[in-house]
């Protein structure tokens, strides 16, 4: 029973990382950032949503680098950079020649994350065993 247990509270962790995620994004900015010869890779969440860039940089260091910023108020219009495509939270802005960003909602992540936990706690649920098995006698019609 334990180990269902602590099978079960490690998928529960990045449900409960999602939620928190969730509710700091609608106040700041956050992210990670790795660049190396040029090109550049940053993940991070606002806005109620996950971003991932990656195109070319003009500067020269190569490296990581975080970053946060507390948002001056809450929108729920779509963010502010050009989106091409934005729907439902779903956001893709893919100019020529510059960088690609994708942009995911959170509530499409606690969905998925969500489904994977129902399958997880139906999978490790504990069999039933009855006591006395019951036939059914024909009847003698």
């Amino acid at each position: 029973m334990v180990k269902r247990w602590i099978i079960r509270g490690l998928f529960m962790l990045p449900l409960l990382i999602v939620v928190v995620g969730w509710g700091w994004s609608s106040r700041h900015s956050g992210s990670i950032e790795y660049a190396h010869h040029g090109q550049y890779v940053r993940c991070g969440t606002e806005w109620g949503g996950v971003f991932i860039v990656s195109g070319n940089r003009t500067r020269n260091t190569d490296g990581w680098e975080f970053s946060t910023i507390r948002l001056r108020s809450f929108d729920l219009l779509p963010p502010r950079f050009t989106v091409v495509y934005y729907f439902l939270g779903f956001g893709l802005h893919s100019p020529i020649g510059t960088a690609e960003k994708l942009l995911v909602p959170y509530w499409f992540l606690l969905l998925l994350i969500g489904t994977i936990l129902f399958l997880v706690w139906r999978k490790t649920r504990p069999t039933i065993h009855r006591a006395f098995q019951v036939e059914i006698r024909a009847s003698r019609e």
